[in-house]
């Protein structure tokens, strides 16, 4: 059967309609789940484990024992690879299970261990276990509270064997570590019942606590500003059984603006497929809603800026030149408003307009609105040095324009992926301040449509060499395949064998 972990990512929206998908082939999770969980069993070395023992009980020929054990800490921690599974539970819709067999782990605690009142042990020590066994089933229940994920992880089973515990110490005077293990041997039964116990009754209570009063955000700074995400699961995850068998999440995400409080507006998109390429390990599934979202905090935090001046235009064939002069046949206005050779700035920035991009037929359309402003240097000595501190500059003009869009995306290399920008055309021009009222907008736009049309050979140029995949070599990842589809695009990712 191919197994298929299917994650589905909505973004908010009142009806509903997944905006990004993911699909993840079981069967191929456990052929690279090395280059995945190693990397994790790294950050957990050393971690607090939420364990606090406390085991009273009377064994014949020794009396009553009293055993704490707290402060615990993973030490080291060695998994048997090919019988590590995560997998459906017994064809259920809503569960899990973590599999585990033959793995070793050592743990240090603080110890107390009593006989018949008498303090024999009370001390930091190390636990080696040996060849356990370990199976952890997990349920996902639905919840109606606003403050939580959207669901409500519990552990409904759990089942642990362990061969042997050999216990470490230093510093002890009585009785022999020989007998202190042997004593382990006996205990061992009863401590792994009650670390069962301890998970049931504590550990799985307090995931589902959590999971009830904290809501997940993430926070990242973009510009000058603080974005926080917010995801809610709409259902709790789930898994279809079918052709392939998956687990279905689906979810919210809220994206607001911390330093100013402006919220991500919401996006029109369209049903996405499950999936495109099913031979992937992973795969992405993304609609347009995402570029909208992405465009959207580009313009809102302000990192869309841009400023040309005259040296931009270097090494092009141009038959105009950004001072008066030069633009005086195309647009008399500015030299004969400012007069003849005035440098020219033509500066781009964000407007926070919503703006709206489609997948048609493996191209990535749309429109998006931008600010223009034409600043010219009155007195130009310095010009083009000065642009980011002109005390001579004016703003002659300033009009909101709307950009029509044309690009595809593509593999350069397994490492690289590449760009192809085909159209970008000003499609619409309305002026919105500026010194001079009376500049020509048929002008404007044919100067700049020109302006455009004359770098897009060399913007392509430079897209054309490829962004390095930053994510190409971790967690086994050897590529990532992009495939444009209608409405959609998918990144299907390939790991290494």
């Amino acid at each position: 059967m191919n197994i298929i972990l299917f994650a589905v990512l909505l973004f908010v929206r009142a009806d509903h309609i997944p905006e990004f998908k993911a699909a993840l082939d079981f069967n191929q999770l456990n052929s690279f789940k090395q280059h995945v969980l190693k990397p994790i069993i790294g950050l957990i070395q050393g971690a607090h484990l939420p364990l606090d023992i406390q085991l009273n009980q009377s064994i014949p020929l020794i009396g009553k024992v009293e055993l704490e054990i707290n402060e615990v800490y993973l030490q080291e921690l060695t998994l048997n690879w090919d019988d590590t599974f995560i997998m459906p539970y017994q064809n259920k819709e809503d569960s899990i299970i973590l599999q585990m067999r033959s793995a070793n782990i050592t743990v240090e605690a603080f110890t107390r261990l009593a006989f018949g009142g008498w303090s024999m042990l009370n001390t930091g020590t190390v636990f080696k276990l040996q060849n356990l066994d370990f199976s952890l089933v997990i349920q996902f229940d639905p919840t109606t509270s606003k403050r939580s994920w959207g669901f409500k992880p519990i552990i409904k089973y759990v089942d642990i064997a362990l061969s042997r515990m050999q216990f470490i110490m230093d510093n002890i005077i009585i009785p022999p570590q020989a007998g202190i293990n042997a004593l382990v041997d006996l205990l061992t039964p009863m401590i792994v019942k009650q670390t069962k116990k301890m998970i049931l009754k504590v550990a799985s209570p307090a995931l589902g606590l959590l999971s009830q009063n904290q809501r997940l955000q993430v926070a990242q700074q973009f510009g000058d500003y603080m974005y926080q995400f917010q995801i809610t699961f709409t259902q709790p995850p789930c898994v279809i059984y079918g052709e392939t068998t998956f687990m279905s999440l689906q979810l919210d995400i809220q994206i607001e603006n911390v330093d100013t409080g402006n919220g991500c507006p919401i996006f029109d998109t369209g049903s996405l497929p499950n999936r495109v390429n099913s031979n992937q390990a992973l795969e992405l599934i993304v609609g347009g809603n995402i570029v909208d979202q992405l465009l959207w905090i580009l313009i809102d935090s302000k990192m869309l800026d841009l400023t040309i001046d005259n040296s931009s235009l270097e090494n092009i064939d141009l038959p105009i030149s950004l001072t008066t002069n030069g633009m005086k046949l195309i647009i008399p206005d500015f030299y004969e408003a400012y007069g003849p050779d005035k440098g020219i700035y033509i500066r781009m920035y964000g407007q926070t307009a919503e703006q709206q991009m489609y997948i048609r037929s493996g191209r990535l359309l749309g429109s998006m609105t931008v600010m223009l402003d034409f600043i010219v240097d009155t007195e130009s000595s310095n010009y083009p040095n000065n642009k980011n501190n002109c005390e001579s500059c004016v703003i002659a003009y300033t009009a909101e324009v709307q950009l029509g869009l044309m690009l595809t995306l593509y593999n350069k290399s397994p490492e690289l992926f590449a760009a192809s920008v085909m159209l970008v055309k000003i499609i619409d021009i309305d002026q919105t301040s500026g010194e001079l009222l009376t500049v020509q907008q048929l002008s404007i736009m044919q100067t700049l449509n020109s302006l455009v049309g004359a770098l897009l050979p060399s913007i392509n140029q430079d897209l054309n060499k490829g962004l390095e995949n930053p994510f190409v070599g971790f967690f086994g990842l050897k590529e990532i395949d992009i495939t444009m589809g209608d409405s959609f695009m998918s990144l299907g990712v390939v790991l290494n064998d």
